[in-house]
């Protein structure tokens, strides 16, 4: 029974080691929302942030409550309708189940702007909200100028970039690049902070990747890597004196314990949700 004991007090003993190791890495954790600090941890609302338990809604609402939270950077995904309006949706197939839309995608720029996203939270049912568009989104940039936005698109890069060019936000945008050549279009078009995401590249190690980055290196603000990429391969990628950004699904990358994990090998700052 004594043995039986002991070992228990052990047990105990080494769970609550483990608890004040996790308890004091998360203290460590520092977050901030200025772009140009390259310490840890930049936080970056991915599609707008998280809203009610709601991801990916890349909505009003979204935008509206984390810039209330003091966010000031923000990723937003775009596409285009079909009478050639850019707005903020992940893809039309997804927008097409959030909305209930039954028409053809993509929608023209009435349909877009005429149907909500219904979506189900963890914990709110059934709340709607509004997607954004860029009547919207100049307002609110005006409004806040150290609002900086960060693009992503599924569709057609250059068209989105020439579009936002013409924008009242041009000098607070960010792009997302997702090969070298693009890196060079966009630098060509006057972007002045690129950030390089790699989930199009197919790179397989980091020596690869820094191979087929180096010629552009020095137009890159920063690298955007999936966090499994980045937790196999941080000493390499922390070696090329650039920002690392990391995203990766909701249910992981919100966590505080992983930021404080990821700040100790390096990373600078987190997508999310």
């Amino acid at each position: 029974m004594a043995f039986d004991r002991n070992k228990m007090l052990l047990a105990v003993a080494g769970v609550m080691m483990l608890l004040l190791n996790v308890e004091v890495a998360m203290a460590e954790v520092r977050y901030h929302h200025n772009i140009d600090n390259k310490k840890c941890c930049l936080i970056i609302a991915h599609a707008g942030g998280g809203i009610e338990g709601n991801s990916y809604t890349n909505s009003e609402e979204a935008m509206l409550a984390n810039l209330k939270e003091g966010v000031q950077v923000f990723e937003l995904d775009f596409a285009k309708t079909r009478d050639g309006e850019w707005v903020s949706t992940h893809d039309w197939k997804l927008w097409k189940n959030q909305t209930q839309f039954k028409g053809e995608i993509p929608p023209t720029f009435a349909e877009f702007s005429a149907h909500r996203l219904a979506v189900q939270g963890q914990r709110i049912v059934n709340r709607s909200y509004e997607a954004i568009a860029m009547p919207f989104l100049e307002s609110v940039m005006a409004r806040n100028k150290n609002m900086i936005l960060i693009t992503d698109t599924k569709y057609k890069l250059k068209e989105l970039a020439n579009t936002l060019k013409n924008s009242k936000i041009f000098q607070n945008i960010y792009p997302q690049a997702y090969s070298p050549e693009d890196v060079e279009m966009l630098a060509g078009l006057g972007y002045k902070n690129i950030i390089l995401t790699i989930y199009h590249m197919d790179i397989t190690s980091p020596d690869r990747l820094i191979k087929r980055i180096e010629p552009v290196a020095t137009k890159l603000h920063a690298l955007t890597v999936p966090m499994d990429f980045f937790a196999g391969n941080y000493q390499a990628l922390t070696k090329m004196g650039m920002p690392i950004y990391v995203h990766g699904p909701p249910a992981n990358i919100n966590s505080r314990e992983l930021h404080a994990r990821f700040k100790r090998l390096g990373a600078s700052g987190f997508y999310v949700d």
